[in-house]
């Protein structure tokens, strides 16, 4: 299978999951806005507020177009999301940055980070 029909194939079910998700939000106003704690990860693998926030600068920083916190969960005193979909740049040293973010999660689970086949969307999952 060719990289841009895997690019195509990867983008469509990535949009049709932001456009199934009723619990989404653009992730730094989310983060900022809440009102109380917010949180990226899966249970004991939450990262801070302090890192939730400061990682969702970073895929700005490297130059993502947009950052979706989808199924947000509300547990009273905070909330949380284990999956980030990023609307990738298109320049190569940024998707670089963002994928090696990628990556390391990934990694983090025990599973390979997901290659750059000029995708538009990357979802980032704990």
């Amino acid at each position: 299978m060719a990289n841009n029909e895997l690019a195509a194939r990867s983008d469509a079910r990535l949009q049709a999951t932001l456009d199934q998700a009723d619990d989404k939000q653009e992730a730094l106003t989310w983060i900022k806005q809440a009102g109380k704690p917010c949180f990226i990860g899966e249970s004991s693998e939450n990262l801070t507020a302090a890192d939730s926030l400061r990682l969702i600068e970073r895929l700005y920083e490297h130059g993502s177009t947009q950052v979706v916190a989808i199924d947000i969960e509300d547990a009273g005193p905070i909330e949380s999301t284990s999956t980030l979909i990023v609307a990738l740049p298109d320049s190569e040293p940024q998707r670089e940055a963002i994928f090696a973010i990628e990556s390391e999660i990934a990694s983090q689970g025990g599973f390979d980070g997901t290659p750059d086949y000029g995708q538009r969307y990357l979802m980032l999952h704990w």
